[in-house]
C-alpha cells in the first residue's frame, strides 16, 4: 500500500512568482481603498447637504470632515495614478521600444512605482530570451559552417570520383568515355572560334609481341612510361586519351597540322629511345594517323574527324607492314 505525498498548496498549485502576486495584490487593495474612501466622502457630502440638522456635529466640523475625506480620496487617486498607471504606461512604451531594438533592457529598471518588482522579472525574462536568441544564432552559424564544410568535402570527394572515373588507372591519361564527352565540345568550340583542331590517332606497333616475349607486367610498365611521356610532351590545353588497349587519341586545339606532326615525331622518337634496349625482335614503336579539322568539309562532325583519323591510322599500319615507310600525306 502506498500513500500519496500531500502536495504543498503554495508551491505546487500556485506557480506565480512572489513579485507578481504582490503586484496584483497591491493593485487590487489600493484601488478598492480609493473607491471606498471616495464613496464615503460622497455619501457624507450628500448627507450634509440634505440633512444638516440631524447630525450632532456643527456644520463647519461636518464640512471639514467632508473636505478631509474628499482630499484623502483625491490624494489616493493621484497616488494610484502616479504609483501604478503612469509607470504601467511607461513600461508598455519601453517594452515596445525594447522589442523593436530601440531601447536597452536595462531602462526597464529605471521605472519606479508599484510595478518595479514586475519590471525586475520582465528584465530577467528578456535577458533570458536574448541569451537564448544568441545561442540559437550561434548554433545556426555553427550548423551553416558545418554544412558548408561538409558540402566542400563532398564536392572535393565528388570531384575526385569524377576524375578517377574519367582517368585511365594505368597510364594516368583520360579514358574513352572522357573522349566521347570532350571531343564534340572541343570540336564545336574550335569551329566557332574559326581555329584548327588537330587530332592524332596513335597505335603501338608490336605491343602484343612485347607482352608475349617479356610478359604483361613489362607491357604495363611500357604503357605507364608512355603515359608519362605524353603528359610531359603536351601543353596544358592539349588532351590525351587512352582509347583502348594500345590505342591512344590526342587532341590539339588551336594547332595546325605542322605543329601536330612535330608533336607526333617527338613522341615517336621518345618511344624509340625508351624501347631501344628491350630484348625483343621488334621493339614497340608508334603509328600515328594525323588529321586537322580544316581538312574536313564544312558540314563535318566530330565523329567524322575521329573516324577519318582512325582510317588514316589503319592506312599507316598497312603501309608499314608492306613497305616499312610512310607513303600517305599527313602521316607519320
Amino acid at each position: 500500500m502506498t500513500l500519496d505525498r500531500p502536495q504543498d498548496s503554495t508551491s505546487a498549485s500556485d506557480n506565480t512568482p512572489r513579485p507578481l502576486r504582490g503586484f496584483f495584490s497591491c493593485t487590487v487593495l489600493s484601488s478598492a481603498f480609493c473607491i471606498l474612501i471616495a464613496n464615503f466622502a460622497i455619501v457624507l457630502l450628500i448627507r450634509l447637504l440634505m440633512l444638516p440638522i440631524a447630525i450632532r456635529f456643527k456644520w463647519w466640523m461636518q464640512l471639514v470632515m467632508a473636505i478631509g475625506m474628499l482630499f484623502i480620496s483625491v490624494f489616493m487617486c493621484v497616488h494610484v495614478y502616479l504609483h501604478w498607471f503612469k509607470p504601467n504606461a511607461r513600461a508598455l512604451a519601453l517594452l515596445k521600444q525594447v522589442r523593436n531594438g530601440e531601447a536597452a533592457i536595462e531602462l526597464l529598471g529605471t521605472i519606479q512605482g508599484g510595478i518595479t518588482p514586475l519590471m525586475t522579472e520582465v528584465q530577467e525574462v528578456l535577458r533570458d530570451l536574448r541569451r537564448q536568441k544568441a545561442e540559437i544564432a550561434r548554433i545556426e552559424m555553427e550548423t551553416q559552417q558545418r554544412v558548408v564544410n561538409r558540402t566542400d568535402a563532398l564536392e572535393r570527394s565528388l570531384g575526385a570520383v569524377r576524375q578517377q572515373a574519367s582517368r585511365d588507372a594505368l597510364t594516368g591519361l583520360l579514358n574513352r568515355r572522357a573522349l566521347e564527352i570532350a571531343l564534340p565540345e572541343t570540336f564545336n568550340r574550335c569551329r566557332s572560334e574559326n581555329s584548327p583542331l588537330s587530332i592524332m590517332m596513335i597505335d603501338v606497333d608490336d605491343f602484343k609481341l612485347l607482352n608475349d616475349t617479356l610478359g604483361h607486367a613489362a607491357g604495363d610498365e611500357f604503357l605507364k612510361a608512355f603515359g608519362q611521356l605524353v603528359r610531359s610532351t603536351l601543353r596544358e590545353t592539349d588532351l590525351a586519351y587512352r582509347y583502348g588497349g594500345d590505342e591512344f587519341v590526342i587532341l590539339l586545339p588551336n594547332n595546325p597540322p605542322s605543329h601536330a606532326a612535330a608533336v607526333g615525331a617527338r613522341l615517336s622518337s621518345l618511344v624509340e629511345g625508351l624501347t631501344g634496349a628491350m630484348r625483343v625482335d621488334r621493339p614497340p614503336r608508334l603509328s600515328v594517323g594525323l588529321l586537322s579539322s580544316d581538312d574536313l568539309p564544312p558540314g563535318a562532325s566530330a565523329k567524322m574527324l575521329l573516324d577519318e583519323a582512325d582510317r588514316l591510322l589503319y592506312r599507316v599500319k598497312q603501309s608499314r607492314k608492306a613497305k616499312r615507310k610512310d607513303l600517305v600525306p599527313h602521316l607519320i
